[in-house]
């Protein structure tokens, strides 16, 4: 089981921890759920429950599950924002999780400080309030690790490629047949982490690729299209002009190394 099937019900303590380099800690039988953070400053703790280490540092946020007895170290002096709630029966997550922010930790940190906040005031709408912060800070946490692992679902294809670029047959289909997943589904998937579309993508390699080899002037245009993937220079050059403004020939003597 993972974060999305959490049902948040209450919200007990909210703290931040301080911890020094060298420190070694068992906590036994941890009584609440709870989400541990790392300020930017930096910082680092190594969990172990199991056999299993999880890593808390500026980059990974930490889920603490209850019921837990595991062991912390300090490897790098840091402060550790934590939140202890509570969650609906239905709700059994009991291995830690070491959950990646590649971005959005600003806006964490900011829900976490309106959470404290609530709870030092011990505010009327603390308890409404609280929960639709906590359920923020989870939507980011999912979303990071949701994206996180639907681009190593592209990696397959990726990896294919860059070796066969240069291939004028390369085909969608064929990139998304790598990763074993279906056409629509790897367009949409693609498009949602690069922001362009699949063939877009491919078009853009094969022109950085047709630039470095232009630039060099060692080579005939036809050359250069054959080797980017294309199999008839004017479609080659048409591509070329679209993508840069330029004709293969002038960015040739626009950018090409001076030969000596």
């Amino acid at each position: 089981m993972d974060l999305n099937g959490i049902v948040i019900t209450k919200v007990v303590n909210v703290r931040t921890i301080t911890v020094a380099k060298g420190v070694k800690r068992q906590i036994e039988c941890r009584p609440h759920y709870g989400l541990s953070f790392c300020e930017p400053d930096g910082g680092m703790i190594i969990y172990e429950c199991g056999g299993k280490q999880y890593l808390s540092d500026p980059g990974h946020a930490v889920f603490l599950p209850q019921g837990q007895t595991y062991t912390l170290y300090g490897l790098q002096a840091g402060h550790y924002p934590t939140i202890d709630f509570e969650c609906a029966p239905s709700f059994s997550q009991s291995q830690h999780l070491s959950l990646a922010v590649t971005e959005g930790m600003g806006s964490i940190l900011s829900d976490y400080a309106q959470i404290k906040k609530l709870f030092l005031f011990n505010s009327d709408v603390f308890h409404v309030r609280s929960l639709g912060l906590m359920y923020d800070i989870v939507g980011h946490l999912v979303a990071n690790n949701d994206q996180r692992k639907e681009g190593l679902i592209l990696k397959p294809a990726l990896n294919y490629l860059e070796k066969h670029y240069c291939d004028p047959d390369l085909t969608v289909d064929a990139l998304a047949a790598q990763s074993f997943i279906s056409v629509a589904y790897f367009r949409r998937l693609f498009e949602s982490i690069y922001y362009v579309s699949p063939k877009q993508y491919i078009t853009s390699i094969r022109m950085n690729r047709a630039k470095e080899l232009l630039s060099s002037r060692t080579i005939s245009v036809a050359e250069v299209g054959r080797r980017c993937g294309f199999d008839n220079v004017y479609h080659f050059s048409s591509a070329f002009k679209n993508h840069t403004g330029y004709t293969p020939s002038d960015y040739g003597k626009q950018y090409g190394q001076q030969m000596i």
